[in-house]
């Protein structure tokens, strides 16, 4: 099962990385929001692709704080930002384009992730993001099946039966397609393009690729925002 996931998932991720290069033009200033610490497996695909020397520098880096000494030394050209999963950085102009990948689902329910995209409205002119579907059978996260469907209380009860612990509770808010578009539009994007990413009859995951739209119709909201993980 992990040799498939790991076929399957490379190929959607080769499939992403070309989209949103296609997309970003040789001038662009460009940065992912989202990456990881860790160096192992497809982590970072972005950054392990993103073809430096017809770019200019530099590739820029979004991550919550933690011990990315690894990251560093495997991308040391990547000018990597730190920050708490909920202020978003000043910088001192808006980037051309921005890549999120599986990140939206870790961030709390729907209030939070619109204002968490709110926070990502006001650093690019173009968003690239991207989620795993929560109607696919098999749980990415978990490698289990069905479990992510049932009642929070019944799934964290399995989870931690059988020893996946770290999935139960806070850890991810799975998002379907009308769940997805409505994050988005409720935080101020339009939609310019989105796709399914298929698996036999299953969708795998969502991409849509986003622009702030001119006259904001965001909708505000009070609860106060967070990355939970």
């Amino acid at each position: 099962m992990k040799k498939l996931k790991k076929l399957i998932s490379d190929r959607n991720r080769r499939g992403k990385f070309d989209l949103a290069m296609s997309m970003i033009p040789p001038t662009s200033k460009v940065i992912d929001i989202g990456v990881d610490p860790t160096i192992t497996g497809n982590t970072n695909y972005f950054e392990r692709g993103f073809n430096y020397k017809n770019n200019i520098w530099p590739l820029s880096a979004l991550g919550v704080k933690a011990d990315f000494s690894k990251f560093q030394k495997e991308f040391p050209l990547v000018n990597l930002h730190q920050f708490d999963g909920v202020n978003f950085p000043p910088f001192a102009s808006k980037f051309d384009f921005a890549f999120c990948n599986a990140v939206i689902e870790h961030v709390g329910d729907h209030n939070i992730r619109v204002k968490w995209l709110k926070g990502i409205k006001k650093l690019t002119e173009t968003l690239m993001i991207t989620t795993p579907n929560r109607w696919l059978p098999f749980e990415t996260h978990s490698m289990t099946f069905f479990f992510h469907w049932l009642p929070d209380n019944m799934r964290n009860y399995i989870y931690r039966k059988i020893g996946k612990e770290h999935f139960a509770n806070n850890y991810m808010w799975l998002l379907g397609e009308k769940d997805f578009k409505r994050d988005l539009r409720d935080a101020g994007f339009e939609i310019t393009y989105f796709q399914k990413n298929k698996f036999l009859f299953w969708t795998i995951d969502f991409v849509a690729i986003c622009k702030p739209l001119e006259h904001d119709t965001a909708k505000n909201y009070n609860t106060k925002p967070g990355i939970r993980t």
